[in-house]
C-alpha cells in the first residue's frame, strides 16, 4: 500500500474515532466500536455514570449547551456572518482540540442539529438536497430587527384601537342625535282660517200621501 493511501486511510480513521468512539464523559478516545463497547461496560466508566444518578440529564443538557456555544464562537471567528456548507464547516470545528463530541449531546446527527440552530434563529438554513449551508444570524441586527418589529407590532395595535374607539364615538353621536329626535314634542298644525258653522235646517223631505191626489 502506497504511503499516501495509507495516510489517507488513517486520516479518515482518526475522523471516525473522533466522531464515532470517544466517551466525552471519561475523556477517552477508543479505537473502534469494540473499544468503545467495552469501555461502556468498564468499571470506571460505570462507576462515573453511577454517580451522575439523577444528574445525567443535566449532565447531557451541559454538554449540549457547551457544544453549540463553541460550534457558534468558532463558526463567528472562522467566517462572521458568510455562508458556508455546513458539514465542511463541522470538520472544522472537531479538528478542534478538546471540543465537546456531538456524541455526548442531545442531537444525534448533524442535520438536528443544525435545524435546531436556525429554528432558534442562531443561523441562517439553505437546503439544496442533502447539502446544507449556514450563516451566522448577527446577534445585534437580529435584535434591532426583533425591536422594529415590536414596535411596528405595538403601533399597529394602537391605530387599530383609536379607528375602534373612533367608530364608537361616531355611532354613539348617531343614536344620540335618533333619540334627541325621538324625544322632541310633537307640534299641531292648526290652520290660521276661522272654523265657520252652518245653522241652516235641512229641508224636510216632503213625503207623497199614497192617497194624494
Amino acid at each position: 500500500m502506497s504511503s499516501s493511501r495509507y495516510q489517507g486511510k488513517q486520516v479518515r480513521l482518526i475522523g471516525r474515532q473522533k466522531l464515532e468512539f470517544y466517551c466525552q464523559l471519561c475523556s477517552k478516545q477508543c479505537r473502534d466500536a469494540n473499544g468503545f463497547k467495552n469501555h461502556v461496560a468498564s468499571p470506571s466508566h460505570q462507576a462515573k455514570i453511577a454517580a451522575l444518578g439523577a444528574d445525567a440529564g443535566a449532565t447531557v443538557a451541559r454538554f449540549s449547551r457547551e457544544f453549540e456555544q463553541e460550534f457558534l464562537s468558532l463558526l463567528k471567528r472562522s467566517h462572521g456572518t458568510k455562508s458556508v456548507e455546513a458539514n465542511n464547516f463541522y470538520q472544522e470545528y472537531i479538528g478542534a482540540r478538546d471540543h465537546i463530541h456531538m456524541n455526548a449531546t442531545r442531537w444525534r446527527s448533524l442535520t438536528e442539529f443544525v435545524r435546531h440552530l436556525h429554528h432558534t434563529n442562531k443561523v441562517e438554513l439553505e437546503t439544496q438536497g442533502e447539502r446544507m449551508t449556514i450563516s451566522l444570524v448577527d446577534a445585534d441586527d437580529a435584535e434591532r430587527r426583533r425591536r422594529a418589529e415590536a414596535l411596528a407590532a405595538k403601533q399597529a395595535e394602537d391605530d387599530s384601537l383609536q379607528q375602534r374607539l373612533a367608530d364608537q364615538r361616531v355611532e354613539q353621536a348617531r343614536l344620540n342625535q335618533i333619540n334627541q329626535e325621538k324625544d322632541k314634542p310633537v307640534e299641531v298644525v292648526t290652520s290660521q282660517q276661522p272654523v265657520k258653522l252652518s245653522l241652516k235646517k235641512k229641508a224636510a223631505t216632503k213625503r207623497k200621501a199614497i192617497f194624494d191626489d
